[in-house]
């Protein structure tokens, strides 16, 4: 009797293991959702439409758009004050697609960044591997403004944005 509930204990565990060791690979429901797997850079989408597939979403491989990024972001200073951080309709979603150097997956939104990396060195659980949560200021609202200027000129949205995003300047 003792050695089925081992056994039983040992597999539920297993299974636990397992679960928390593929976490990473299969979070990536944003990228399926929005059919970015296939396209190496950085996916964005402008959560507009709540959660809607047709909210606008594009793919940034353009170096020099990923190297001003990467600027604006090293340039942030963190965010004490946590409660800023309101996770509402707008603003953007960007989630790497394999750059080097960049984190998993960022959201701008009012003048805040909020900023996941897994910790690759955490022991795993069974919600997946543990992530290092960030959130940084985006004082005079760079980083969002540089998106949205970014947005405004990929092919791929033309007709597509709202007219207050084509319009807006923030």
């Amino acid at each position: 009797m003792l050695k089925n509930k081992t056994l039983v204990i040992i597999l539920i565990l297993l299974a636990f293991l397992i679960s928390a060791c593929t976490q990473k690979t299969n979070n990536n429901f944003l990228n399926e959702k929005y059919n970015l797997s296939d396209n190496k850079g950085l996916g964005v989408s402008m959560p507009i439409y709540s959660g809607r597939a047709d909210s606008p979403h594009w793919i940034i491989n353009n170096e020099t758009e990923i190297i001003m990024i990467k600027e604006k972001l090293s340039s942030l200073k963190e965010l004490k004050d946590k409660d800023k951080y309101k996770d509402n309709l707008g603003g953007f979603r960007i989630f790497n697609r394999g750059i080097n150097n960049f984190p998993e997956y960022i959201r701008v939104i009012g003048g805040v960044v909020f900023v996941r990396e897994y910790d690759d060195n955490a022991i795993p659980t069974s919600s997946g591997l543990p992530n290092k949560i960030t959130y940084y200021e985006d004082k005079n609202y760079e980083l969002e403004k540089l998106l949205l200027r970014i947005a405004k000129k990929e092919e791929s949205l033309k007709g597509k944005l709202p007219k207050y995003v084509v319009e807006s300047e923030l």
